[in-house]
C-alpha cells in the first residue's frame, strides 16, 4: 500500500475512539512523517493486542482452575 494509504487503513481497523485518542497523543510524532507515523501506529496495535490477550487469559483461567480441582 502507498504510505498515505496507512493513516486510512488503520482508522478502518481500530475503532474510532482508539484511533482519534492515540492520533491525538502522537499527532506532533506524525507530523507527516509517514514511516514514524507507521511504526509508532503498529507499535500502538501491539500493545493493545497483547493488552487484549493477557486480560483474555485471565478471564479463562479461574474455569480452567475449576475443572482441574474436580478431576
Amino acid at each position: 500500500y502507498p504510505l498515505v494509504c496507512w493513516a486510512d487503513g488503520a482508522s478502518q481497523h481500530l475503532p474510532s475512539i482508539l484511533f482519534n485518542s492515540w492520533y491525538l497523543k502522537s499527532q506532533q510524532v506524525v507530523n507527516n512523517d509517514w514511516d514514524t507515523f507507521k511504526h509508532e501506529l503498529i507499535e500502538y496495535i501491539k500493545s493493545l493486542t497483547s493488552t487484549t490477550a493477557f486480560i483474555n487469559q485471565q478471564s479463562q483461567q479461574p474455569a480452567v482452575m475449576a475443572a482441574t480441582k474436580t478431576e
